[in-house]
């Protein structure tokens, strides 16, 4: 039997919207079980109603209008966006949660290290292991005490002597920032220190920031893969792994020079400690491969989010004179100005560890945190979670909404302190997530942020530039994985004795 052109193109246009007709019903009914949610289209899901310029502020507008859990769905991948803090600790503390997804730049990033998965992204017997290694590891090194703590004083008083040789000077300072805190970093991982006219180093930085800076045409990639082979996409690929490769060789150069000069049994830093527990078989899924990618984690996500916290504070106290002066006379009254104070002398600054407290709030250091991963079909808040849904933390939604706080876009320390100006709980408060992924760097970060915020406000008056006034100052974040103030100068100005 003969068909016309005609009576084939129409079967074929049956077909097909018979095909879109049946998707959109099983969408529907999935739906019904998954949390509330914008319209999902075949193909992209929610995409074109988001701003994939500002997902964080398409997430707050969409937790408005959805409540303490949506979902968004970024192409083929399933996203549960929790907006509530008391929903986060539960999501975050279920084993079915503990799991990272893996995603096109991910699974590049790894099978370029040798097929690792460093710590952020590794899962199972290997995370585990990993985790519990550097957390003791940590502590025998003394973060949190009094040697670790000498230790970022001693980079603390580089910097002062940095911002001294600006002699009030309006300066950028991003680079000698990000040098002092990779330093006390790099001191735990390697025992190695840089320079910030190391050009190498230079370079190594602004990888990093290249790494966590968020574009179109790499959420492009992250969600639909195949788009790698449009031409318009090269030049954002190549990059890519032109920088992904930068990192890789940095951080080989470091481990492949501490084998060769390592001393069995001279633990010094965290890289001689872990070629000993390779070479003690303690640790099974421990290898010479997997280091590389392990160091690049914690070294990135460690110096990249203190740094952003500290240049948030700095600014927020040249645009909050009065704030800044309270703190100063805190420390003056209490510490004075000849000691730089450490978390482990437990001076009594309650307006001082407020207004931290306040900074981490503000900015939002990491706005939707990093994502968790359904390892298998569950169940949460009612609804029905698939295998391999994301599970995103709204945290600047959540940090900067009148639910939880008052006046939440006023920078103001006191919301955190009780009446008699005692310190209070920071109950809705979340900066280093919750859970069991939890930031293993959390205590370092802590006595960095202290120590060098401290010795900052001691030794100098803070002030925008002249002419520059603060109406005129951008509080909008930048766009990635850290929200970093927009590019700004500081004068710090001498205290006089």
């Amino acid at each position: 039997m003969a068909f016309d052109n005609a009576t084939v193109t129409g079967s074929i246009v049956l077909l097909l919207l018979s095909t879109l007709g049946y998707w959109l019903y099983r969408r529907k009914v999935a739906r019904r079980k998954l949390p509330p949610g914008p319209p999902c289209l075949p193909f992209v899901g929610t995409l074109l109603s988001a701003d994939l310029n500002d997902f964080v502020g398409t997430f707050a507008t969409w937790a408005k209008r959805y409540g303490s859990v949506f979902t968004s769905q970024l192409g083929p991948f399933t996203a549960i966006v929790l907006n509530d803090p008391a929903v986060i600790k539960e999501a975050f503390s279920k084993e079915v949660f503990i799991p990272r997804p893996q995603f096109w730049s991910i699974d590049q990033r790894r099978i370029l290290n040798n097929n690792t998965r460093g710590i952020v992204f590794a899962d199972g017997e290997t995370w585990k292991e990993h985790r519990r290694f550097i957390l003791q590891t940590f502590r025998d090194f003394g973060v949190g005490k009094s040697g670790m703590e000498e230790k970022i004083v001693e980079e603390t008083r580089h910097f002062i002597r940095a911002l001294r040789a600006s002699q009030s000077r309006p300066l950028d300072n991003k680079v000698p920032l990000s040098t002092t805190v990779a330093n006390v970093i790099a001191k735990i991982l390697s025992g190695a220190r840089y320079e910030e006219t190391d050009p190498i180093f230079l370079q190594y930085l602004a990888d990093v920031s290249e790494t966590f800076s968020v574009s179109l045409d790499k959420i492009i990639l992250d969600v639909f893969p195949w788009a790698k082979y449009f031409p318009t996409l090269n030049g954002t690929k190549t990059k890519l792994f032109a920088t992904q490769r930068r990192l890789k060789e940095f951080m080989q150069a470091i481990c492949e020079d501490h084998r060769k000069n390592w001393v069995p049994g001279k633990n010094e830093d965290l890289l001689d400690t872990y070629l000993t527990a390779i070479q003690s078989g303690q640790y099974k899924s421990f290898s010479t491969t997997e280091i590389p990618l392990i160091l690049e984690d914690l070294f990135e996500a460690g110096y990249e989010t203190t740094t952003t916290t500290l240049r948030w504070g700095f600014l927020m106290m040249c645009l909050n004179p009065e704030v800044q002066a309270k703190v100063q006379k805190e420390l003056d009254d209490v510490v004075g100005r000849d000691v730089i104070p450490k978390p482990s002398d437990k001076y009594h600054l309650p307006y001082f560890e407020a207004t931290l407290q306040e900074v981490h709030r503000f900015g939002s250091i990491v706005p939707l945190g990093v994502d968790h991963c359904a390892a298998e079909d569950t169940t949460f808040a009612g609804y029905s979670i698939p295998k391999g849904a994301w599970l995103t933390a709204n945290l600047r939604f959540i940090h900067h909404n009148d639910a939880w706080w008052d006046q939440p876009d006023k920078f103001d320390p006191s919301r955190f302190l009780g009446p008699e100006g005692e310190r209070r709980a920071a109950e809705y408060l979340i900066p280093f997530s919750v859970g069991k992924r939890r930031c293993v760097g959390e205590a370092l970060a802590k006595a960095e942020l202290y120590t060098i915020f401290a010795g900052v406000l001691q030794n100098f008056s803070l002030q925008l530039p002249p002419g520059v006034t603060a109406s005129s100052v951008s509080l909008l974040p930048t766009t990635g994985i850290t929200a970093d103030t927009k590019p700004h100068e500081i004068c710090y100005i001498p205290r006089g004795k």
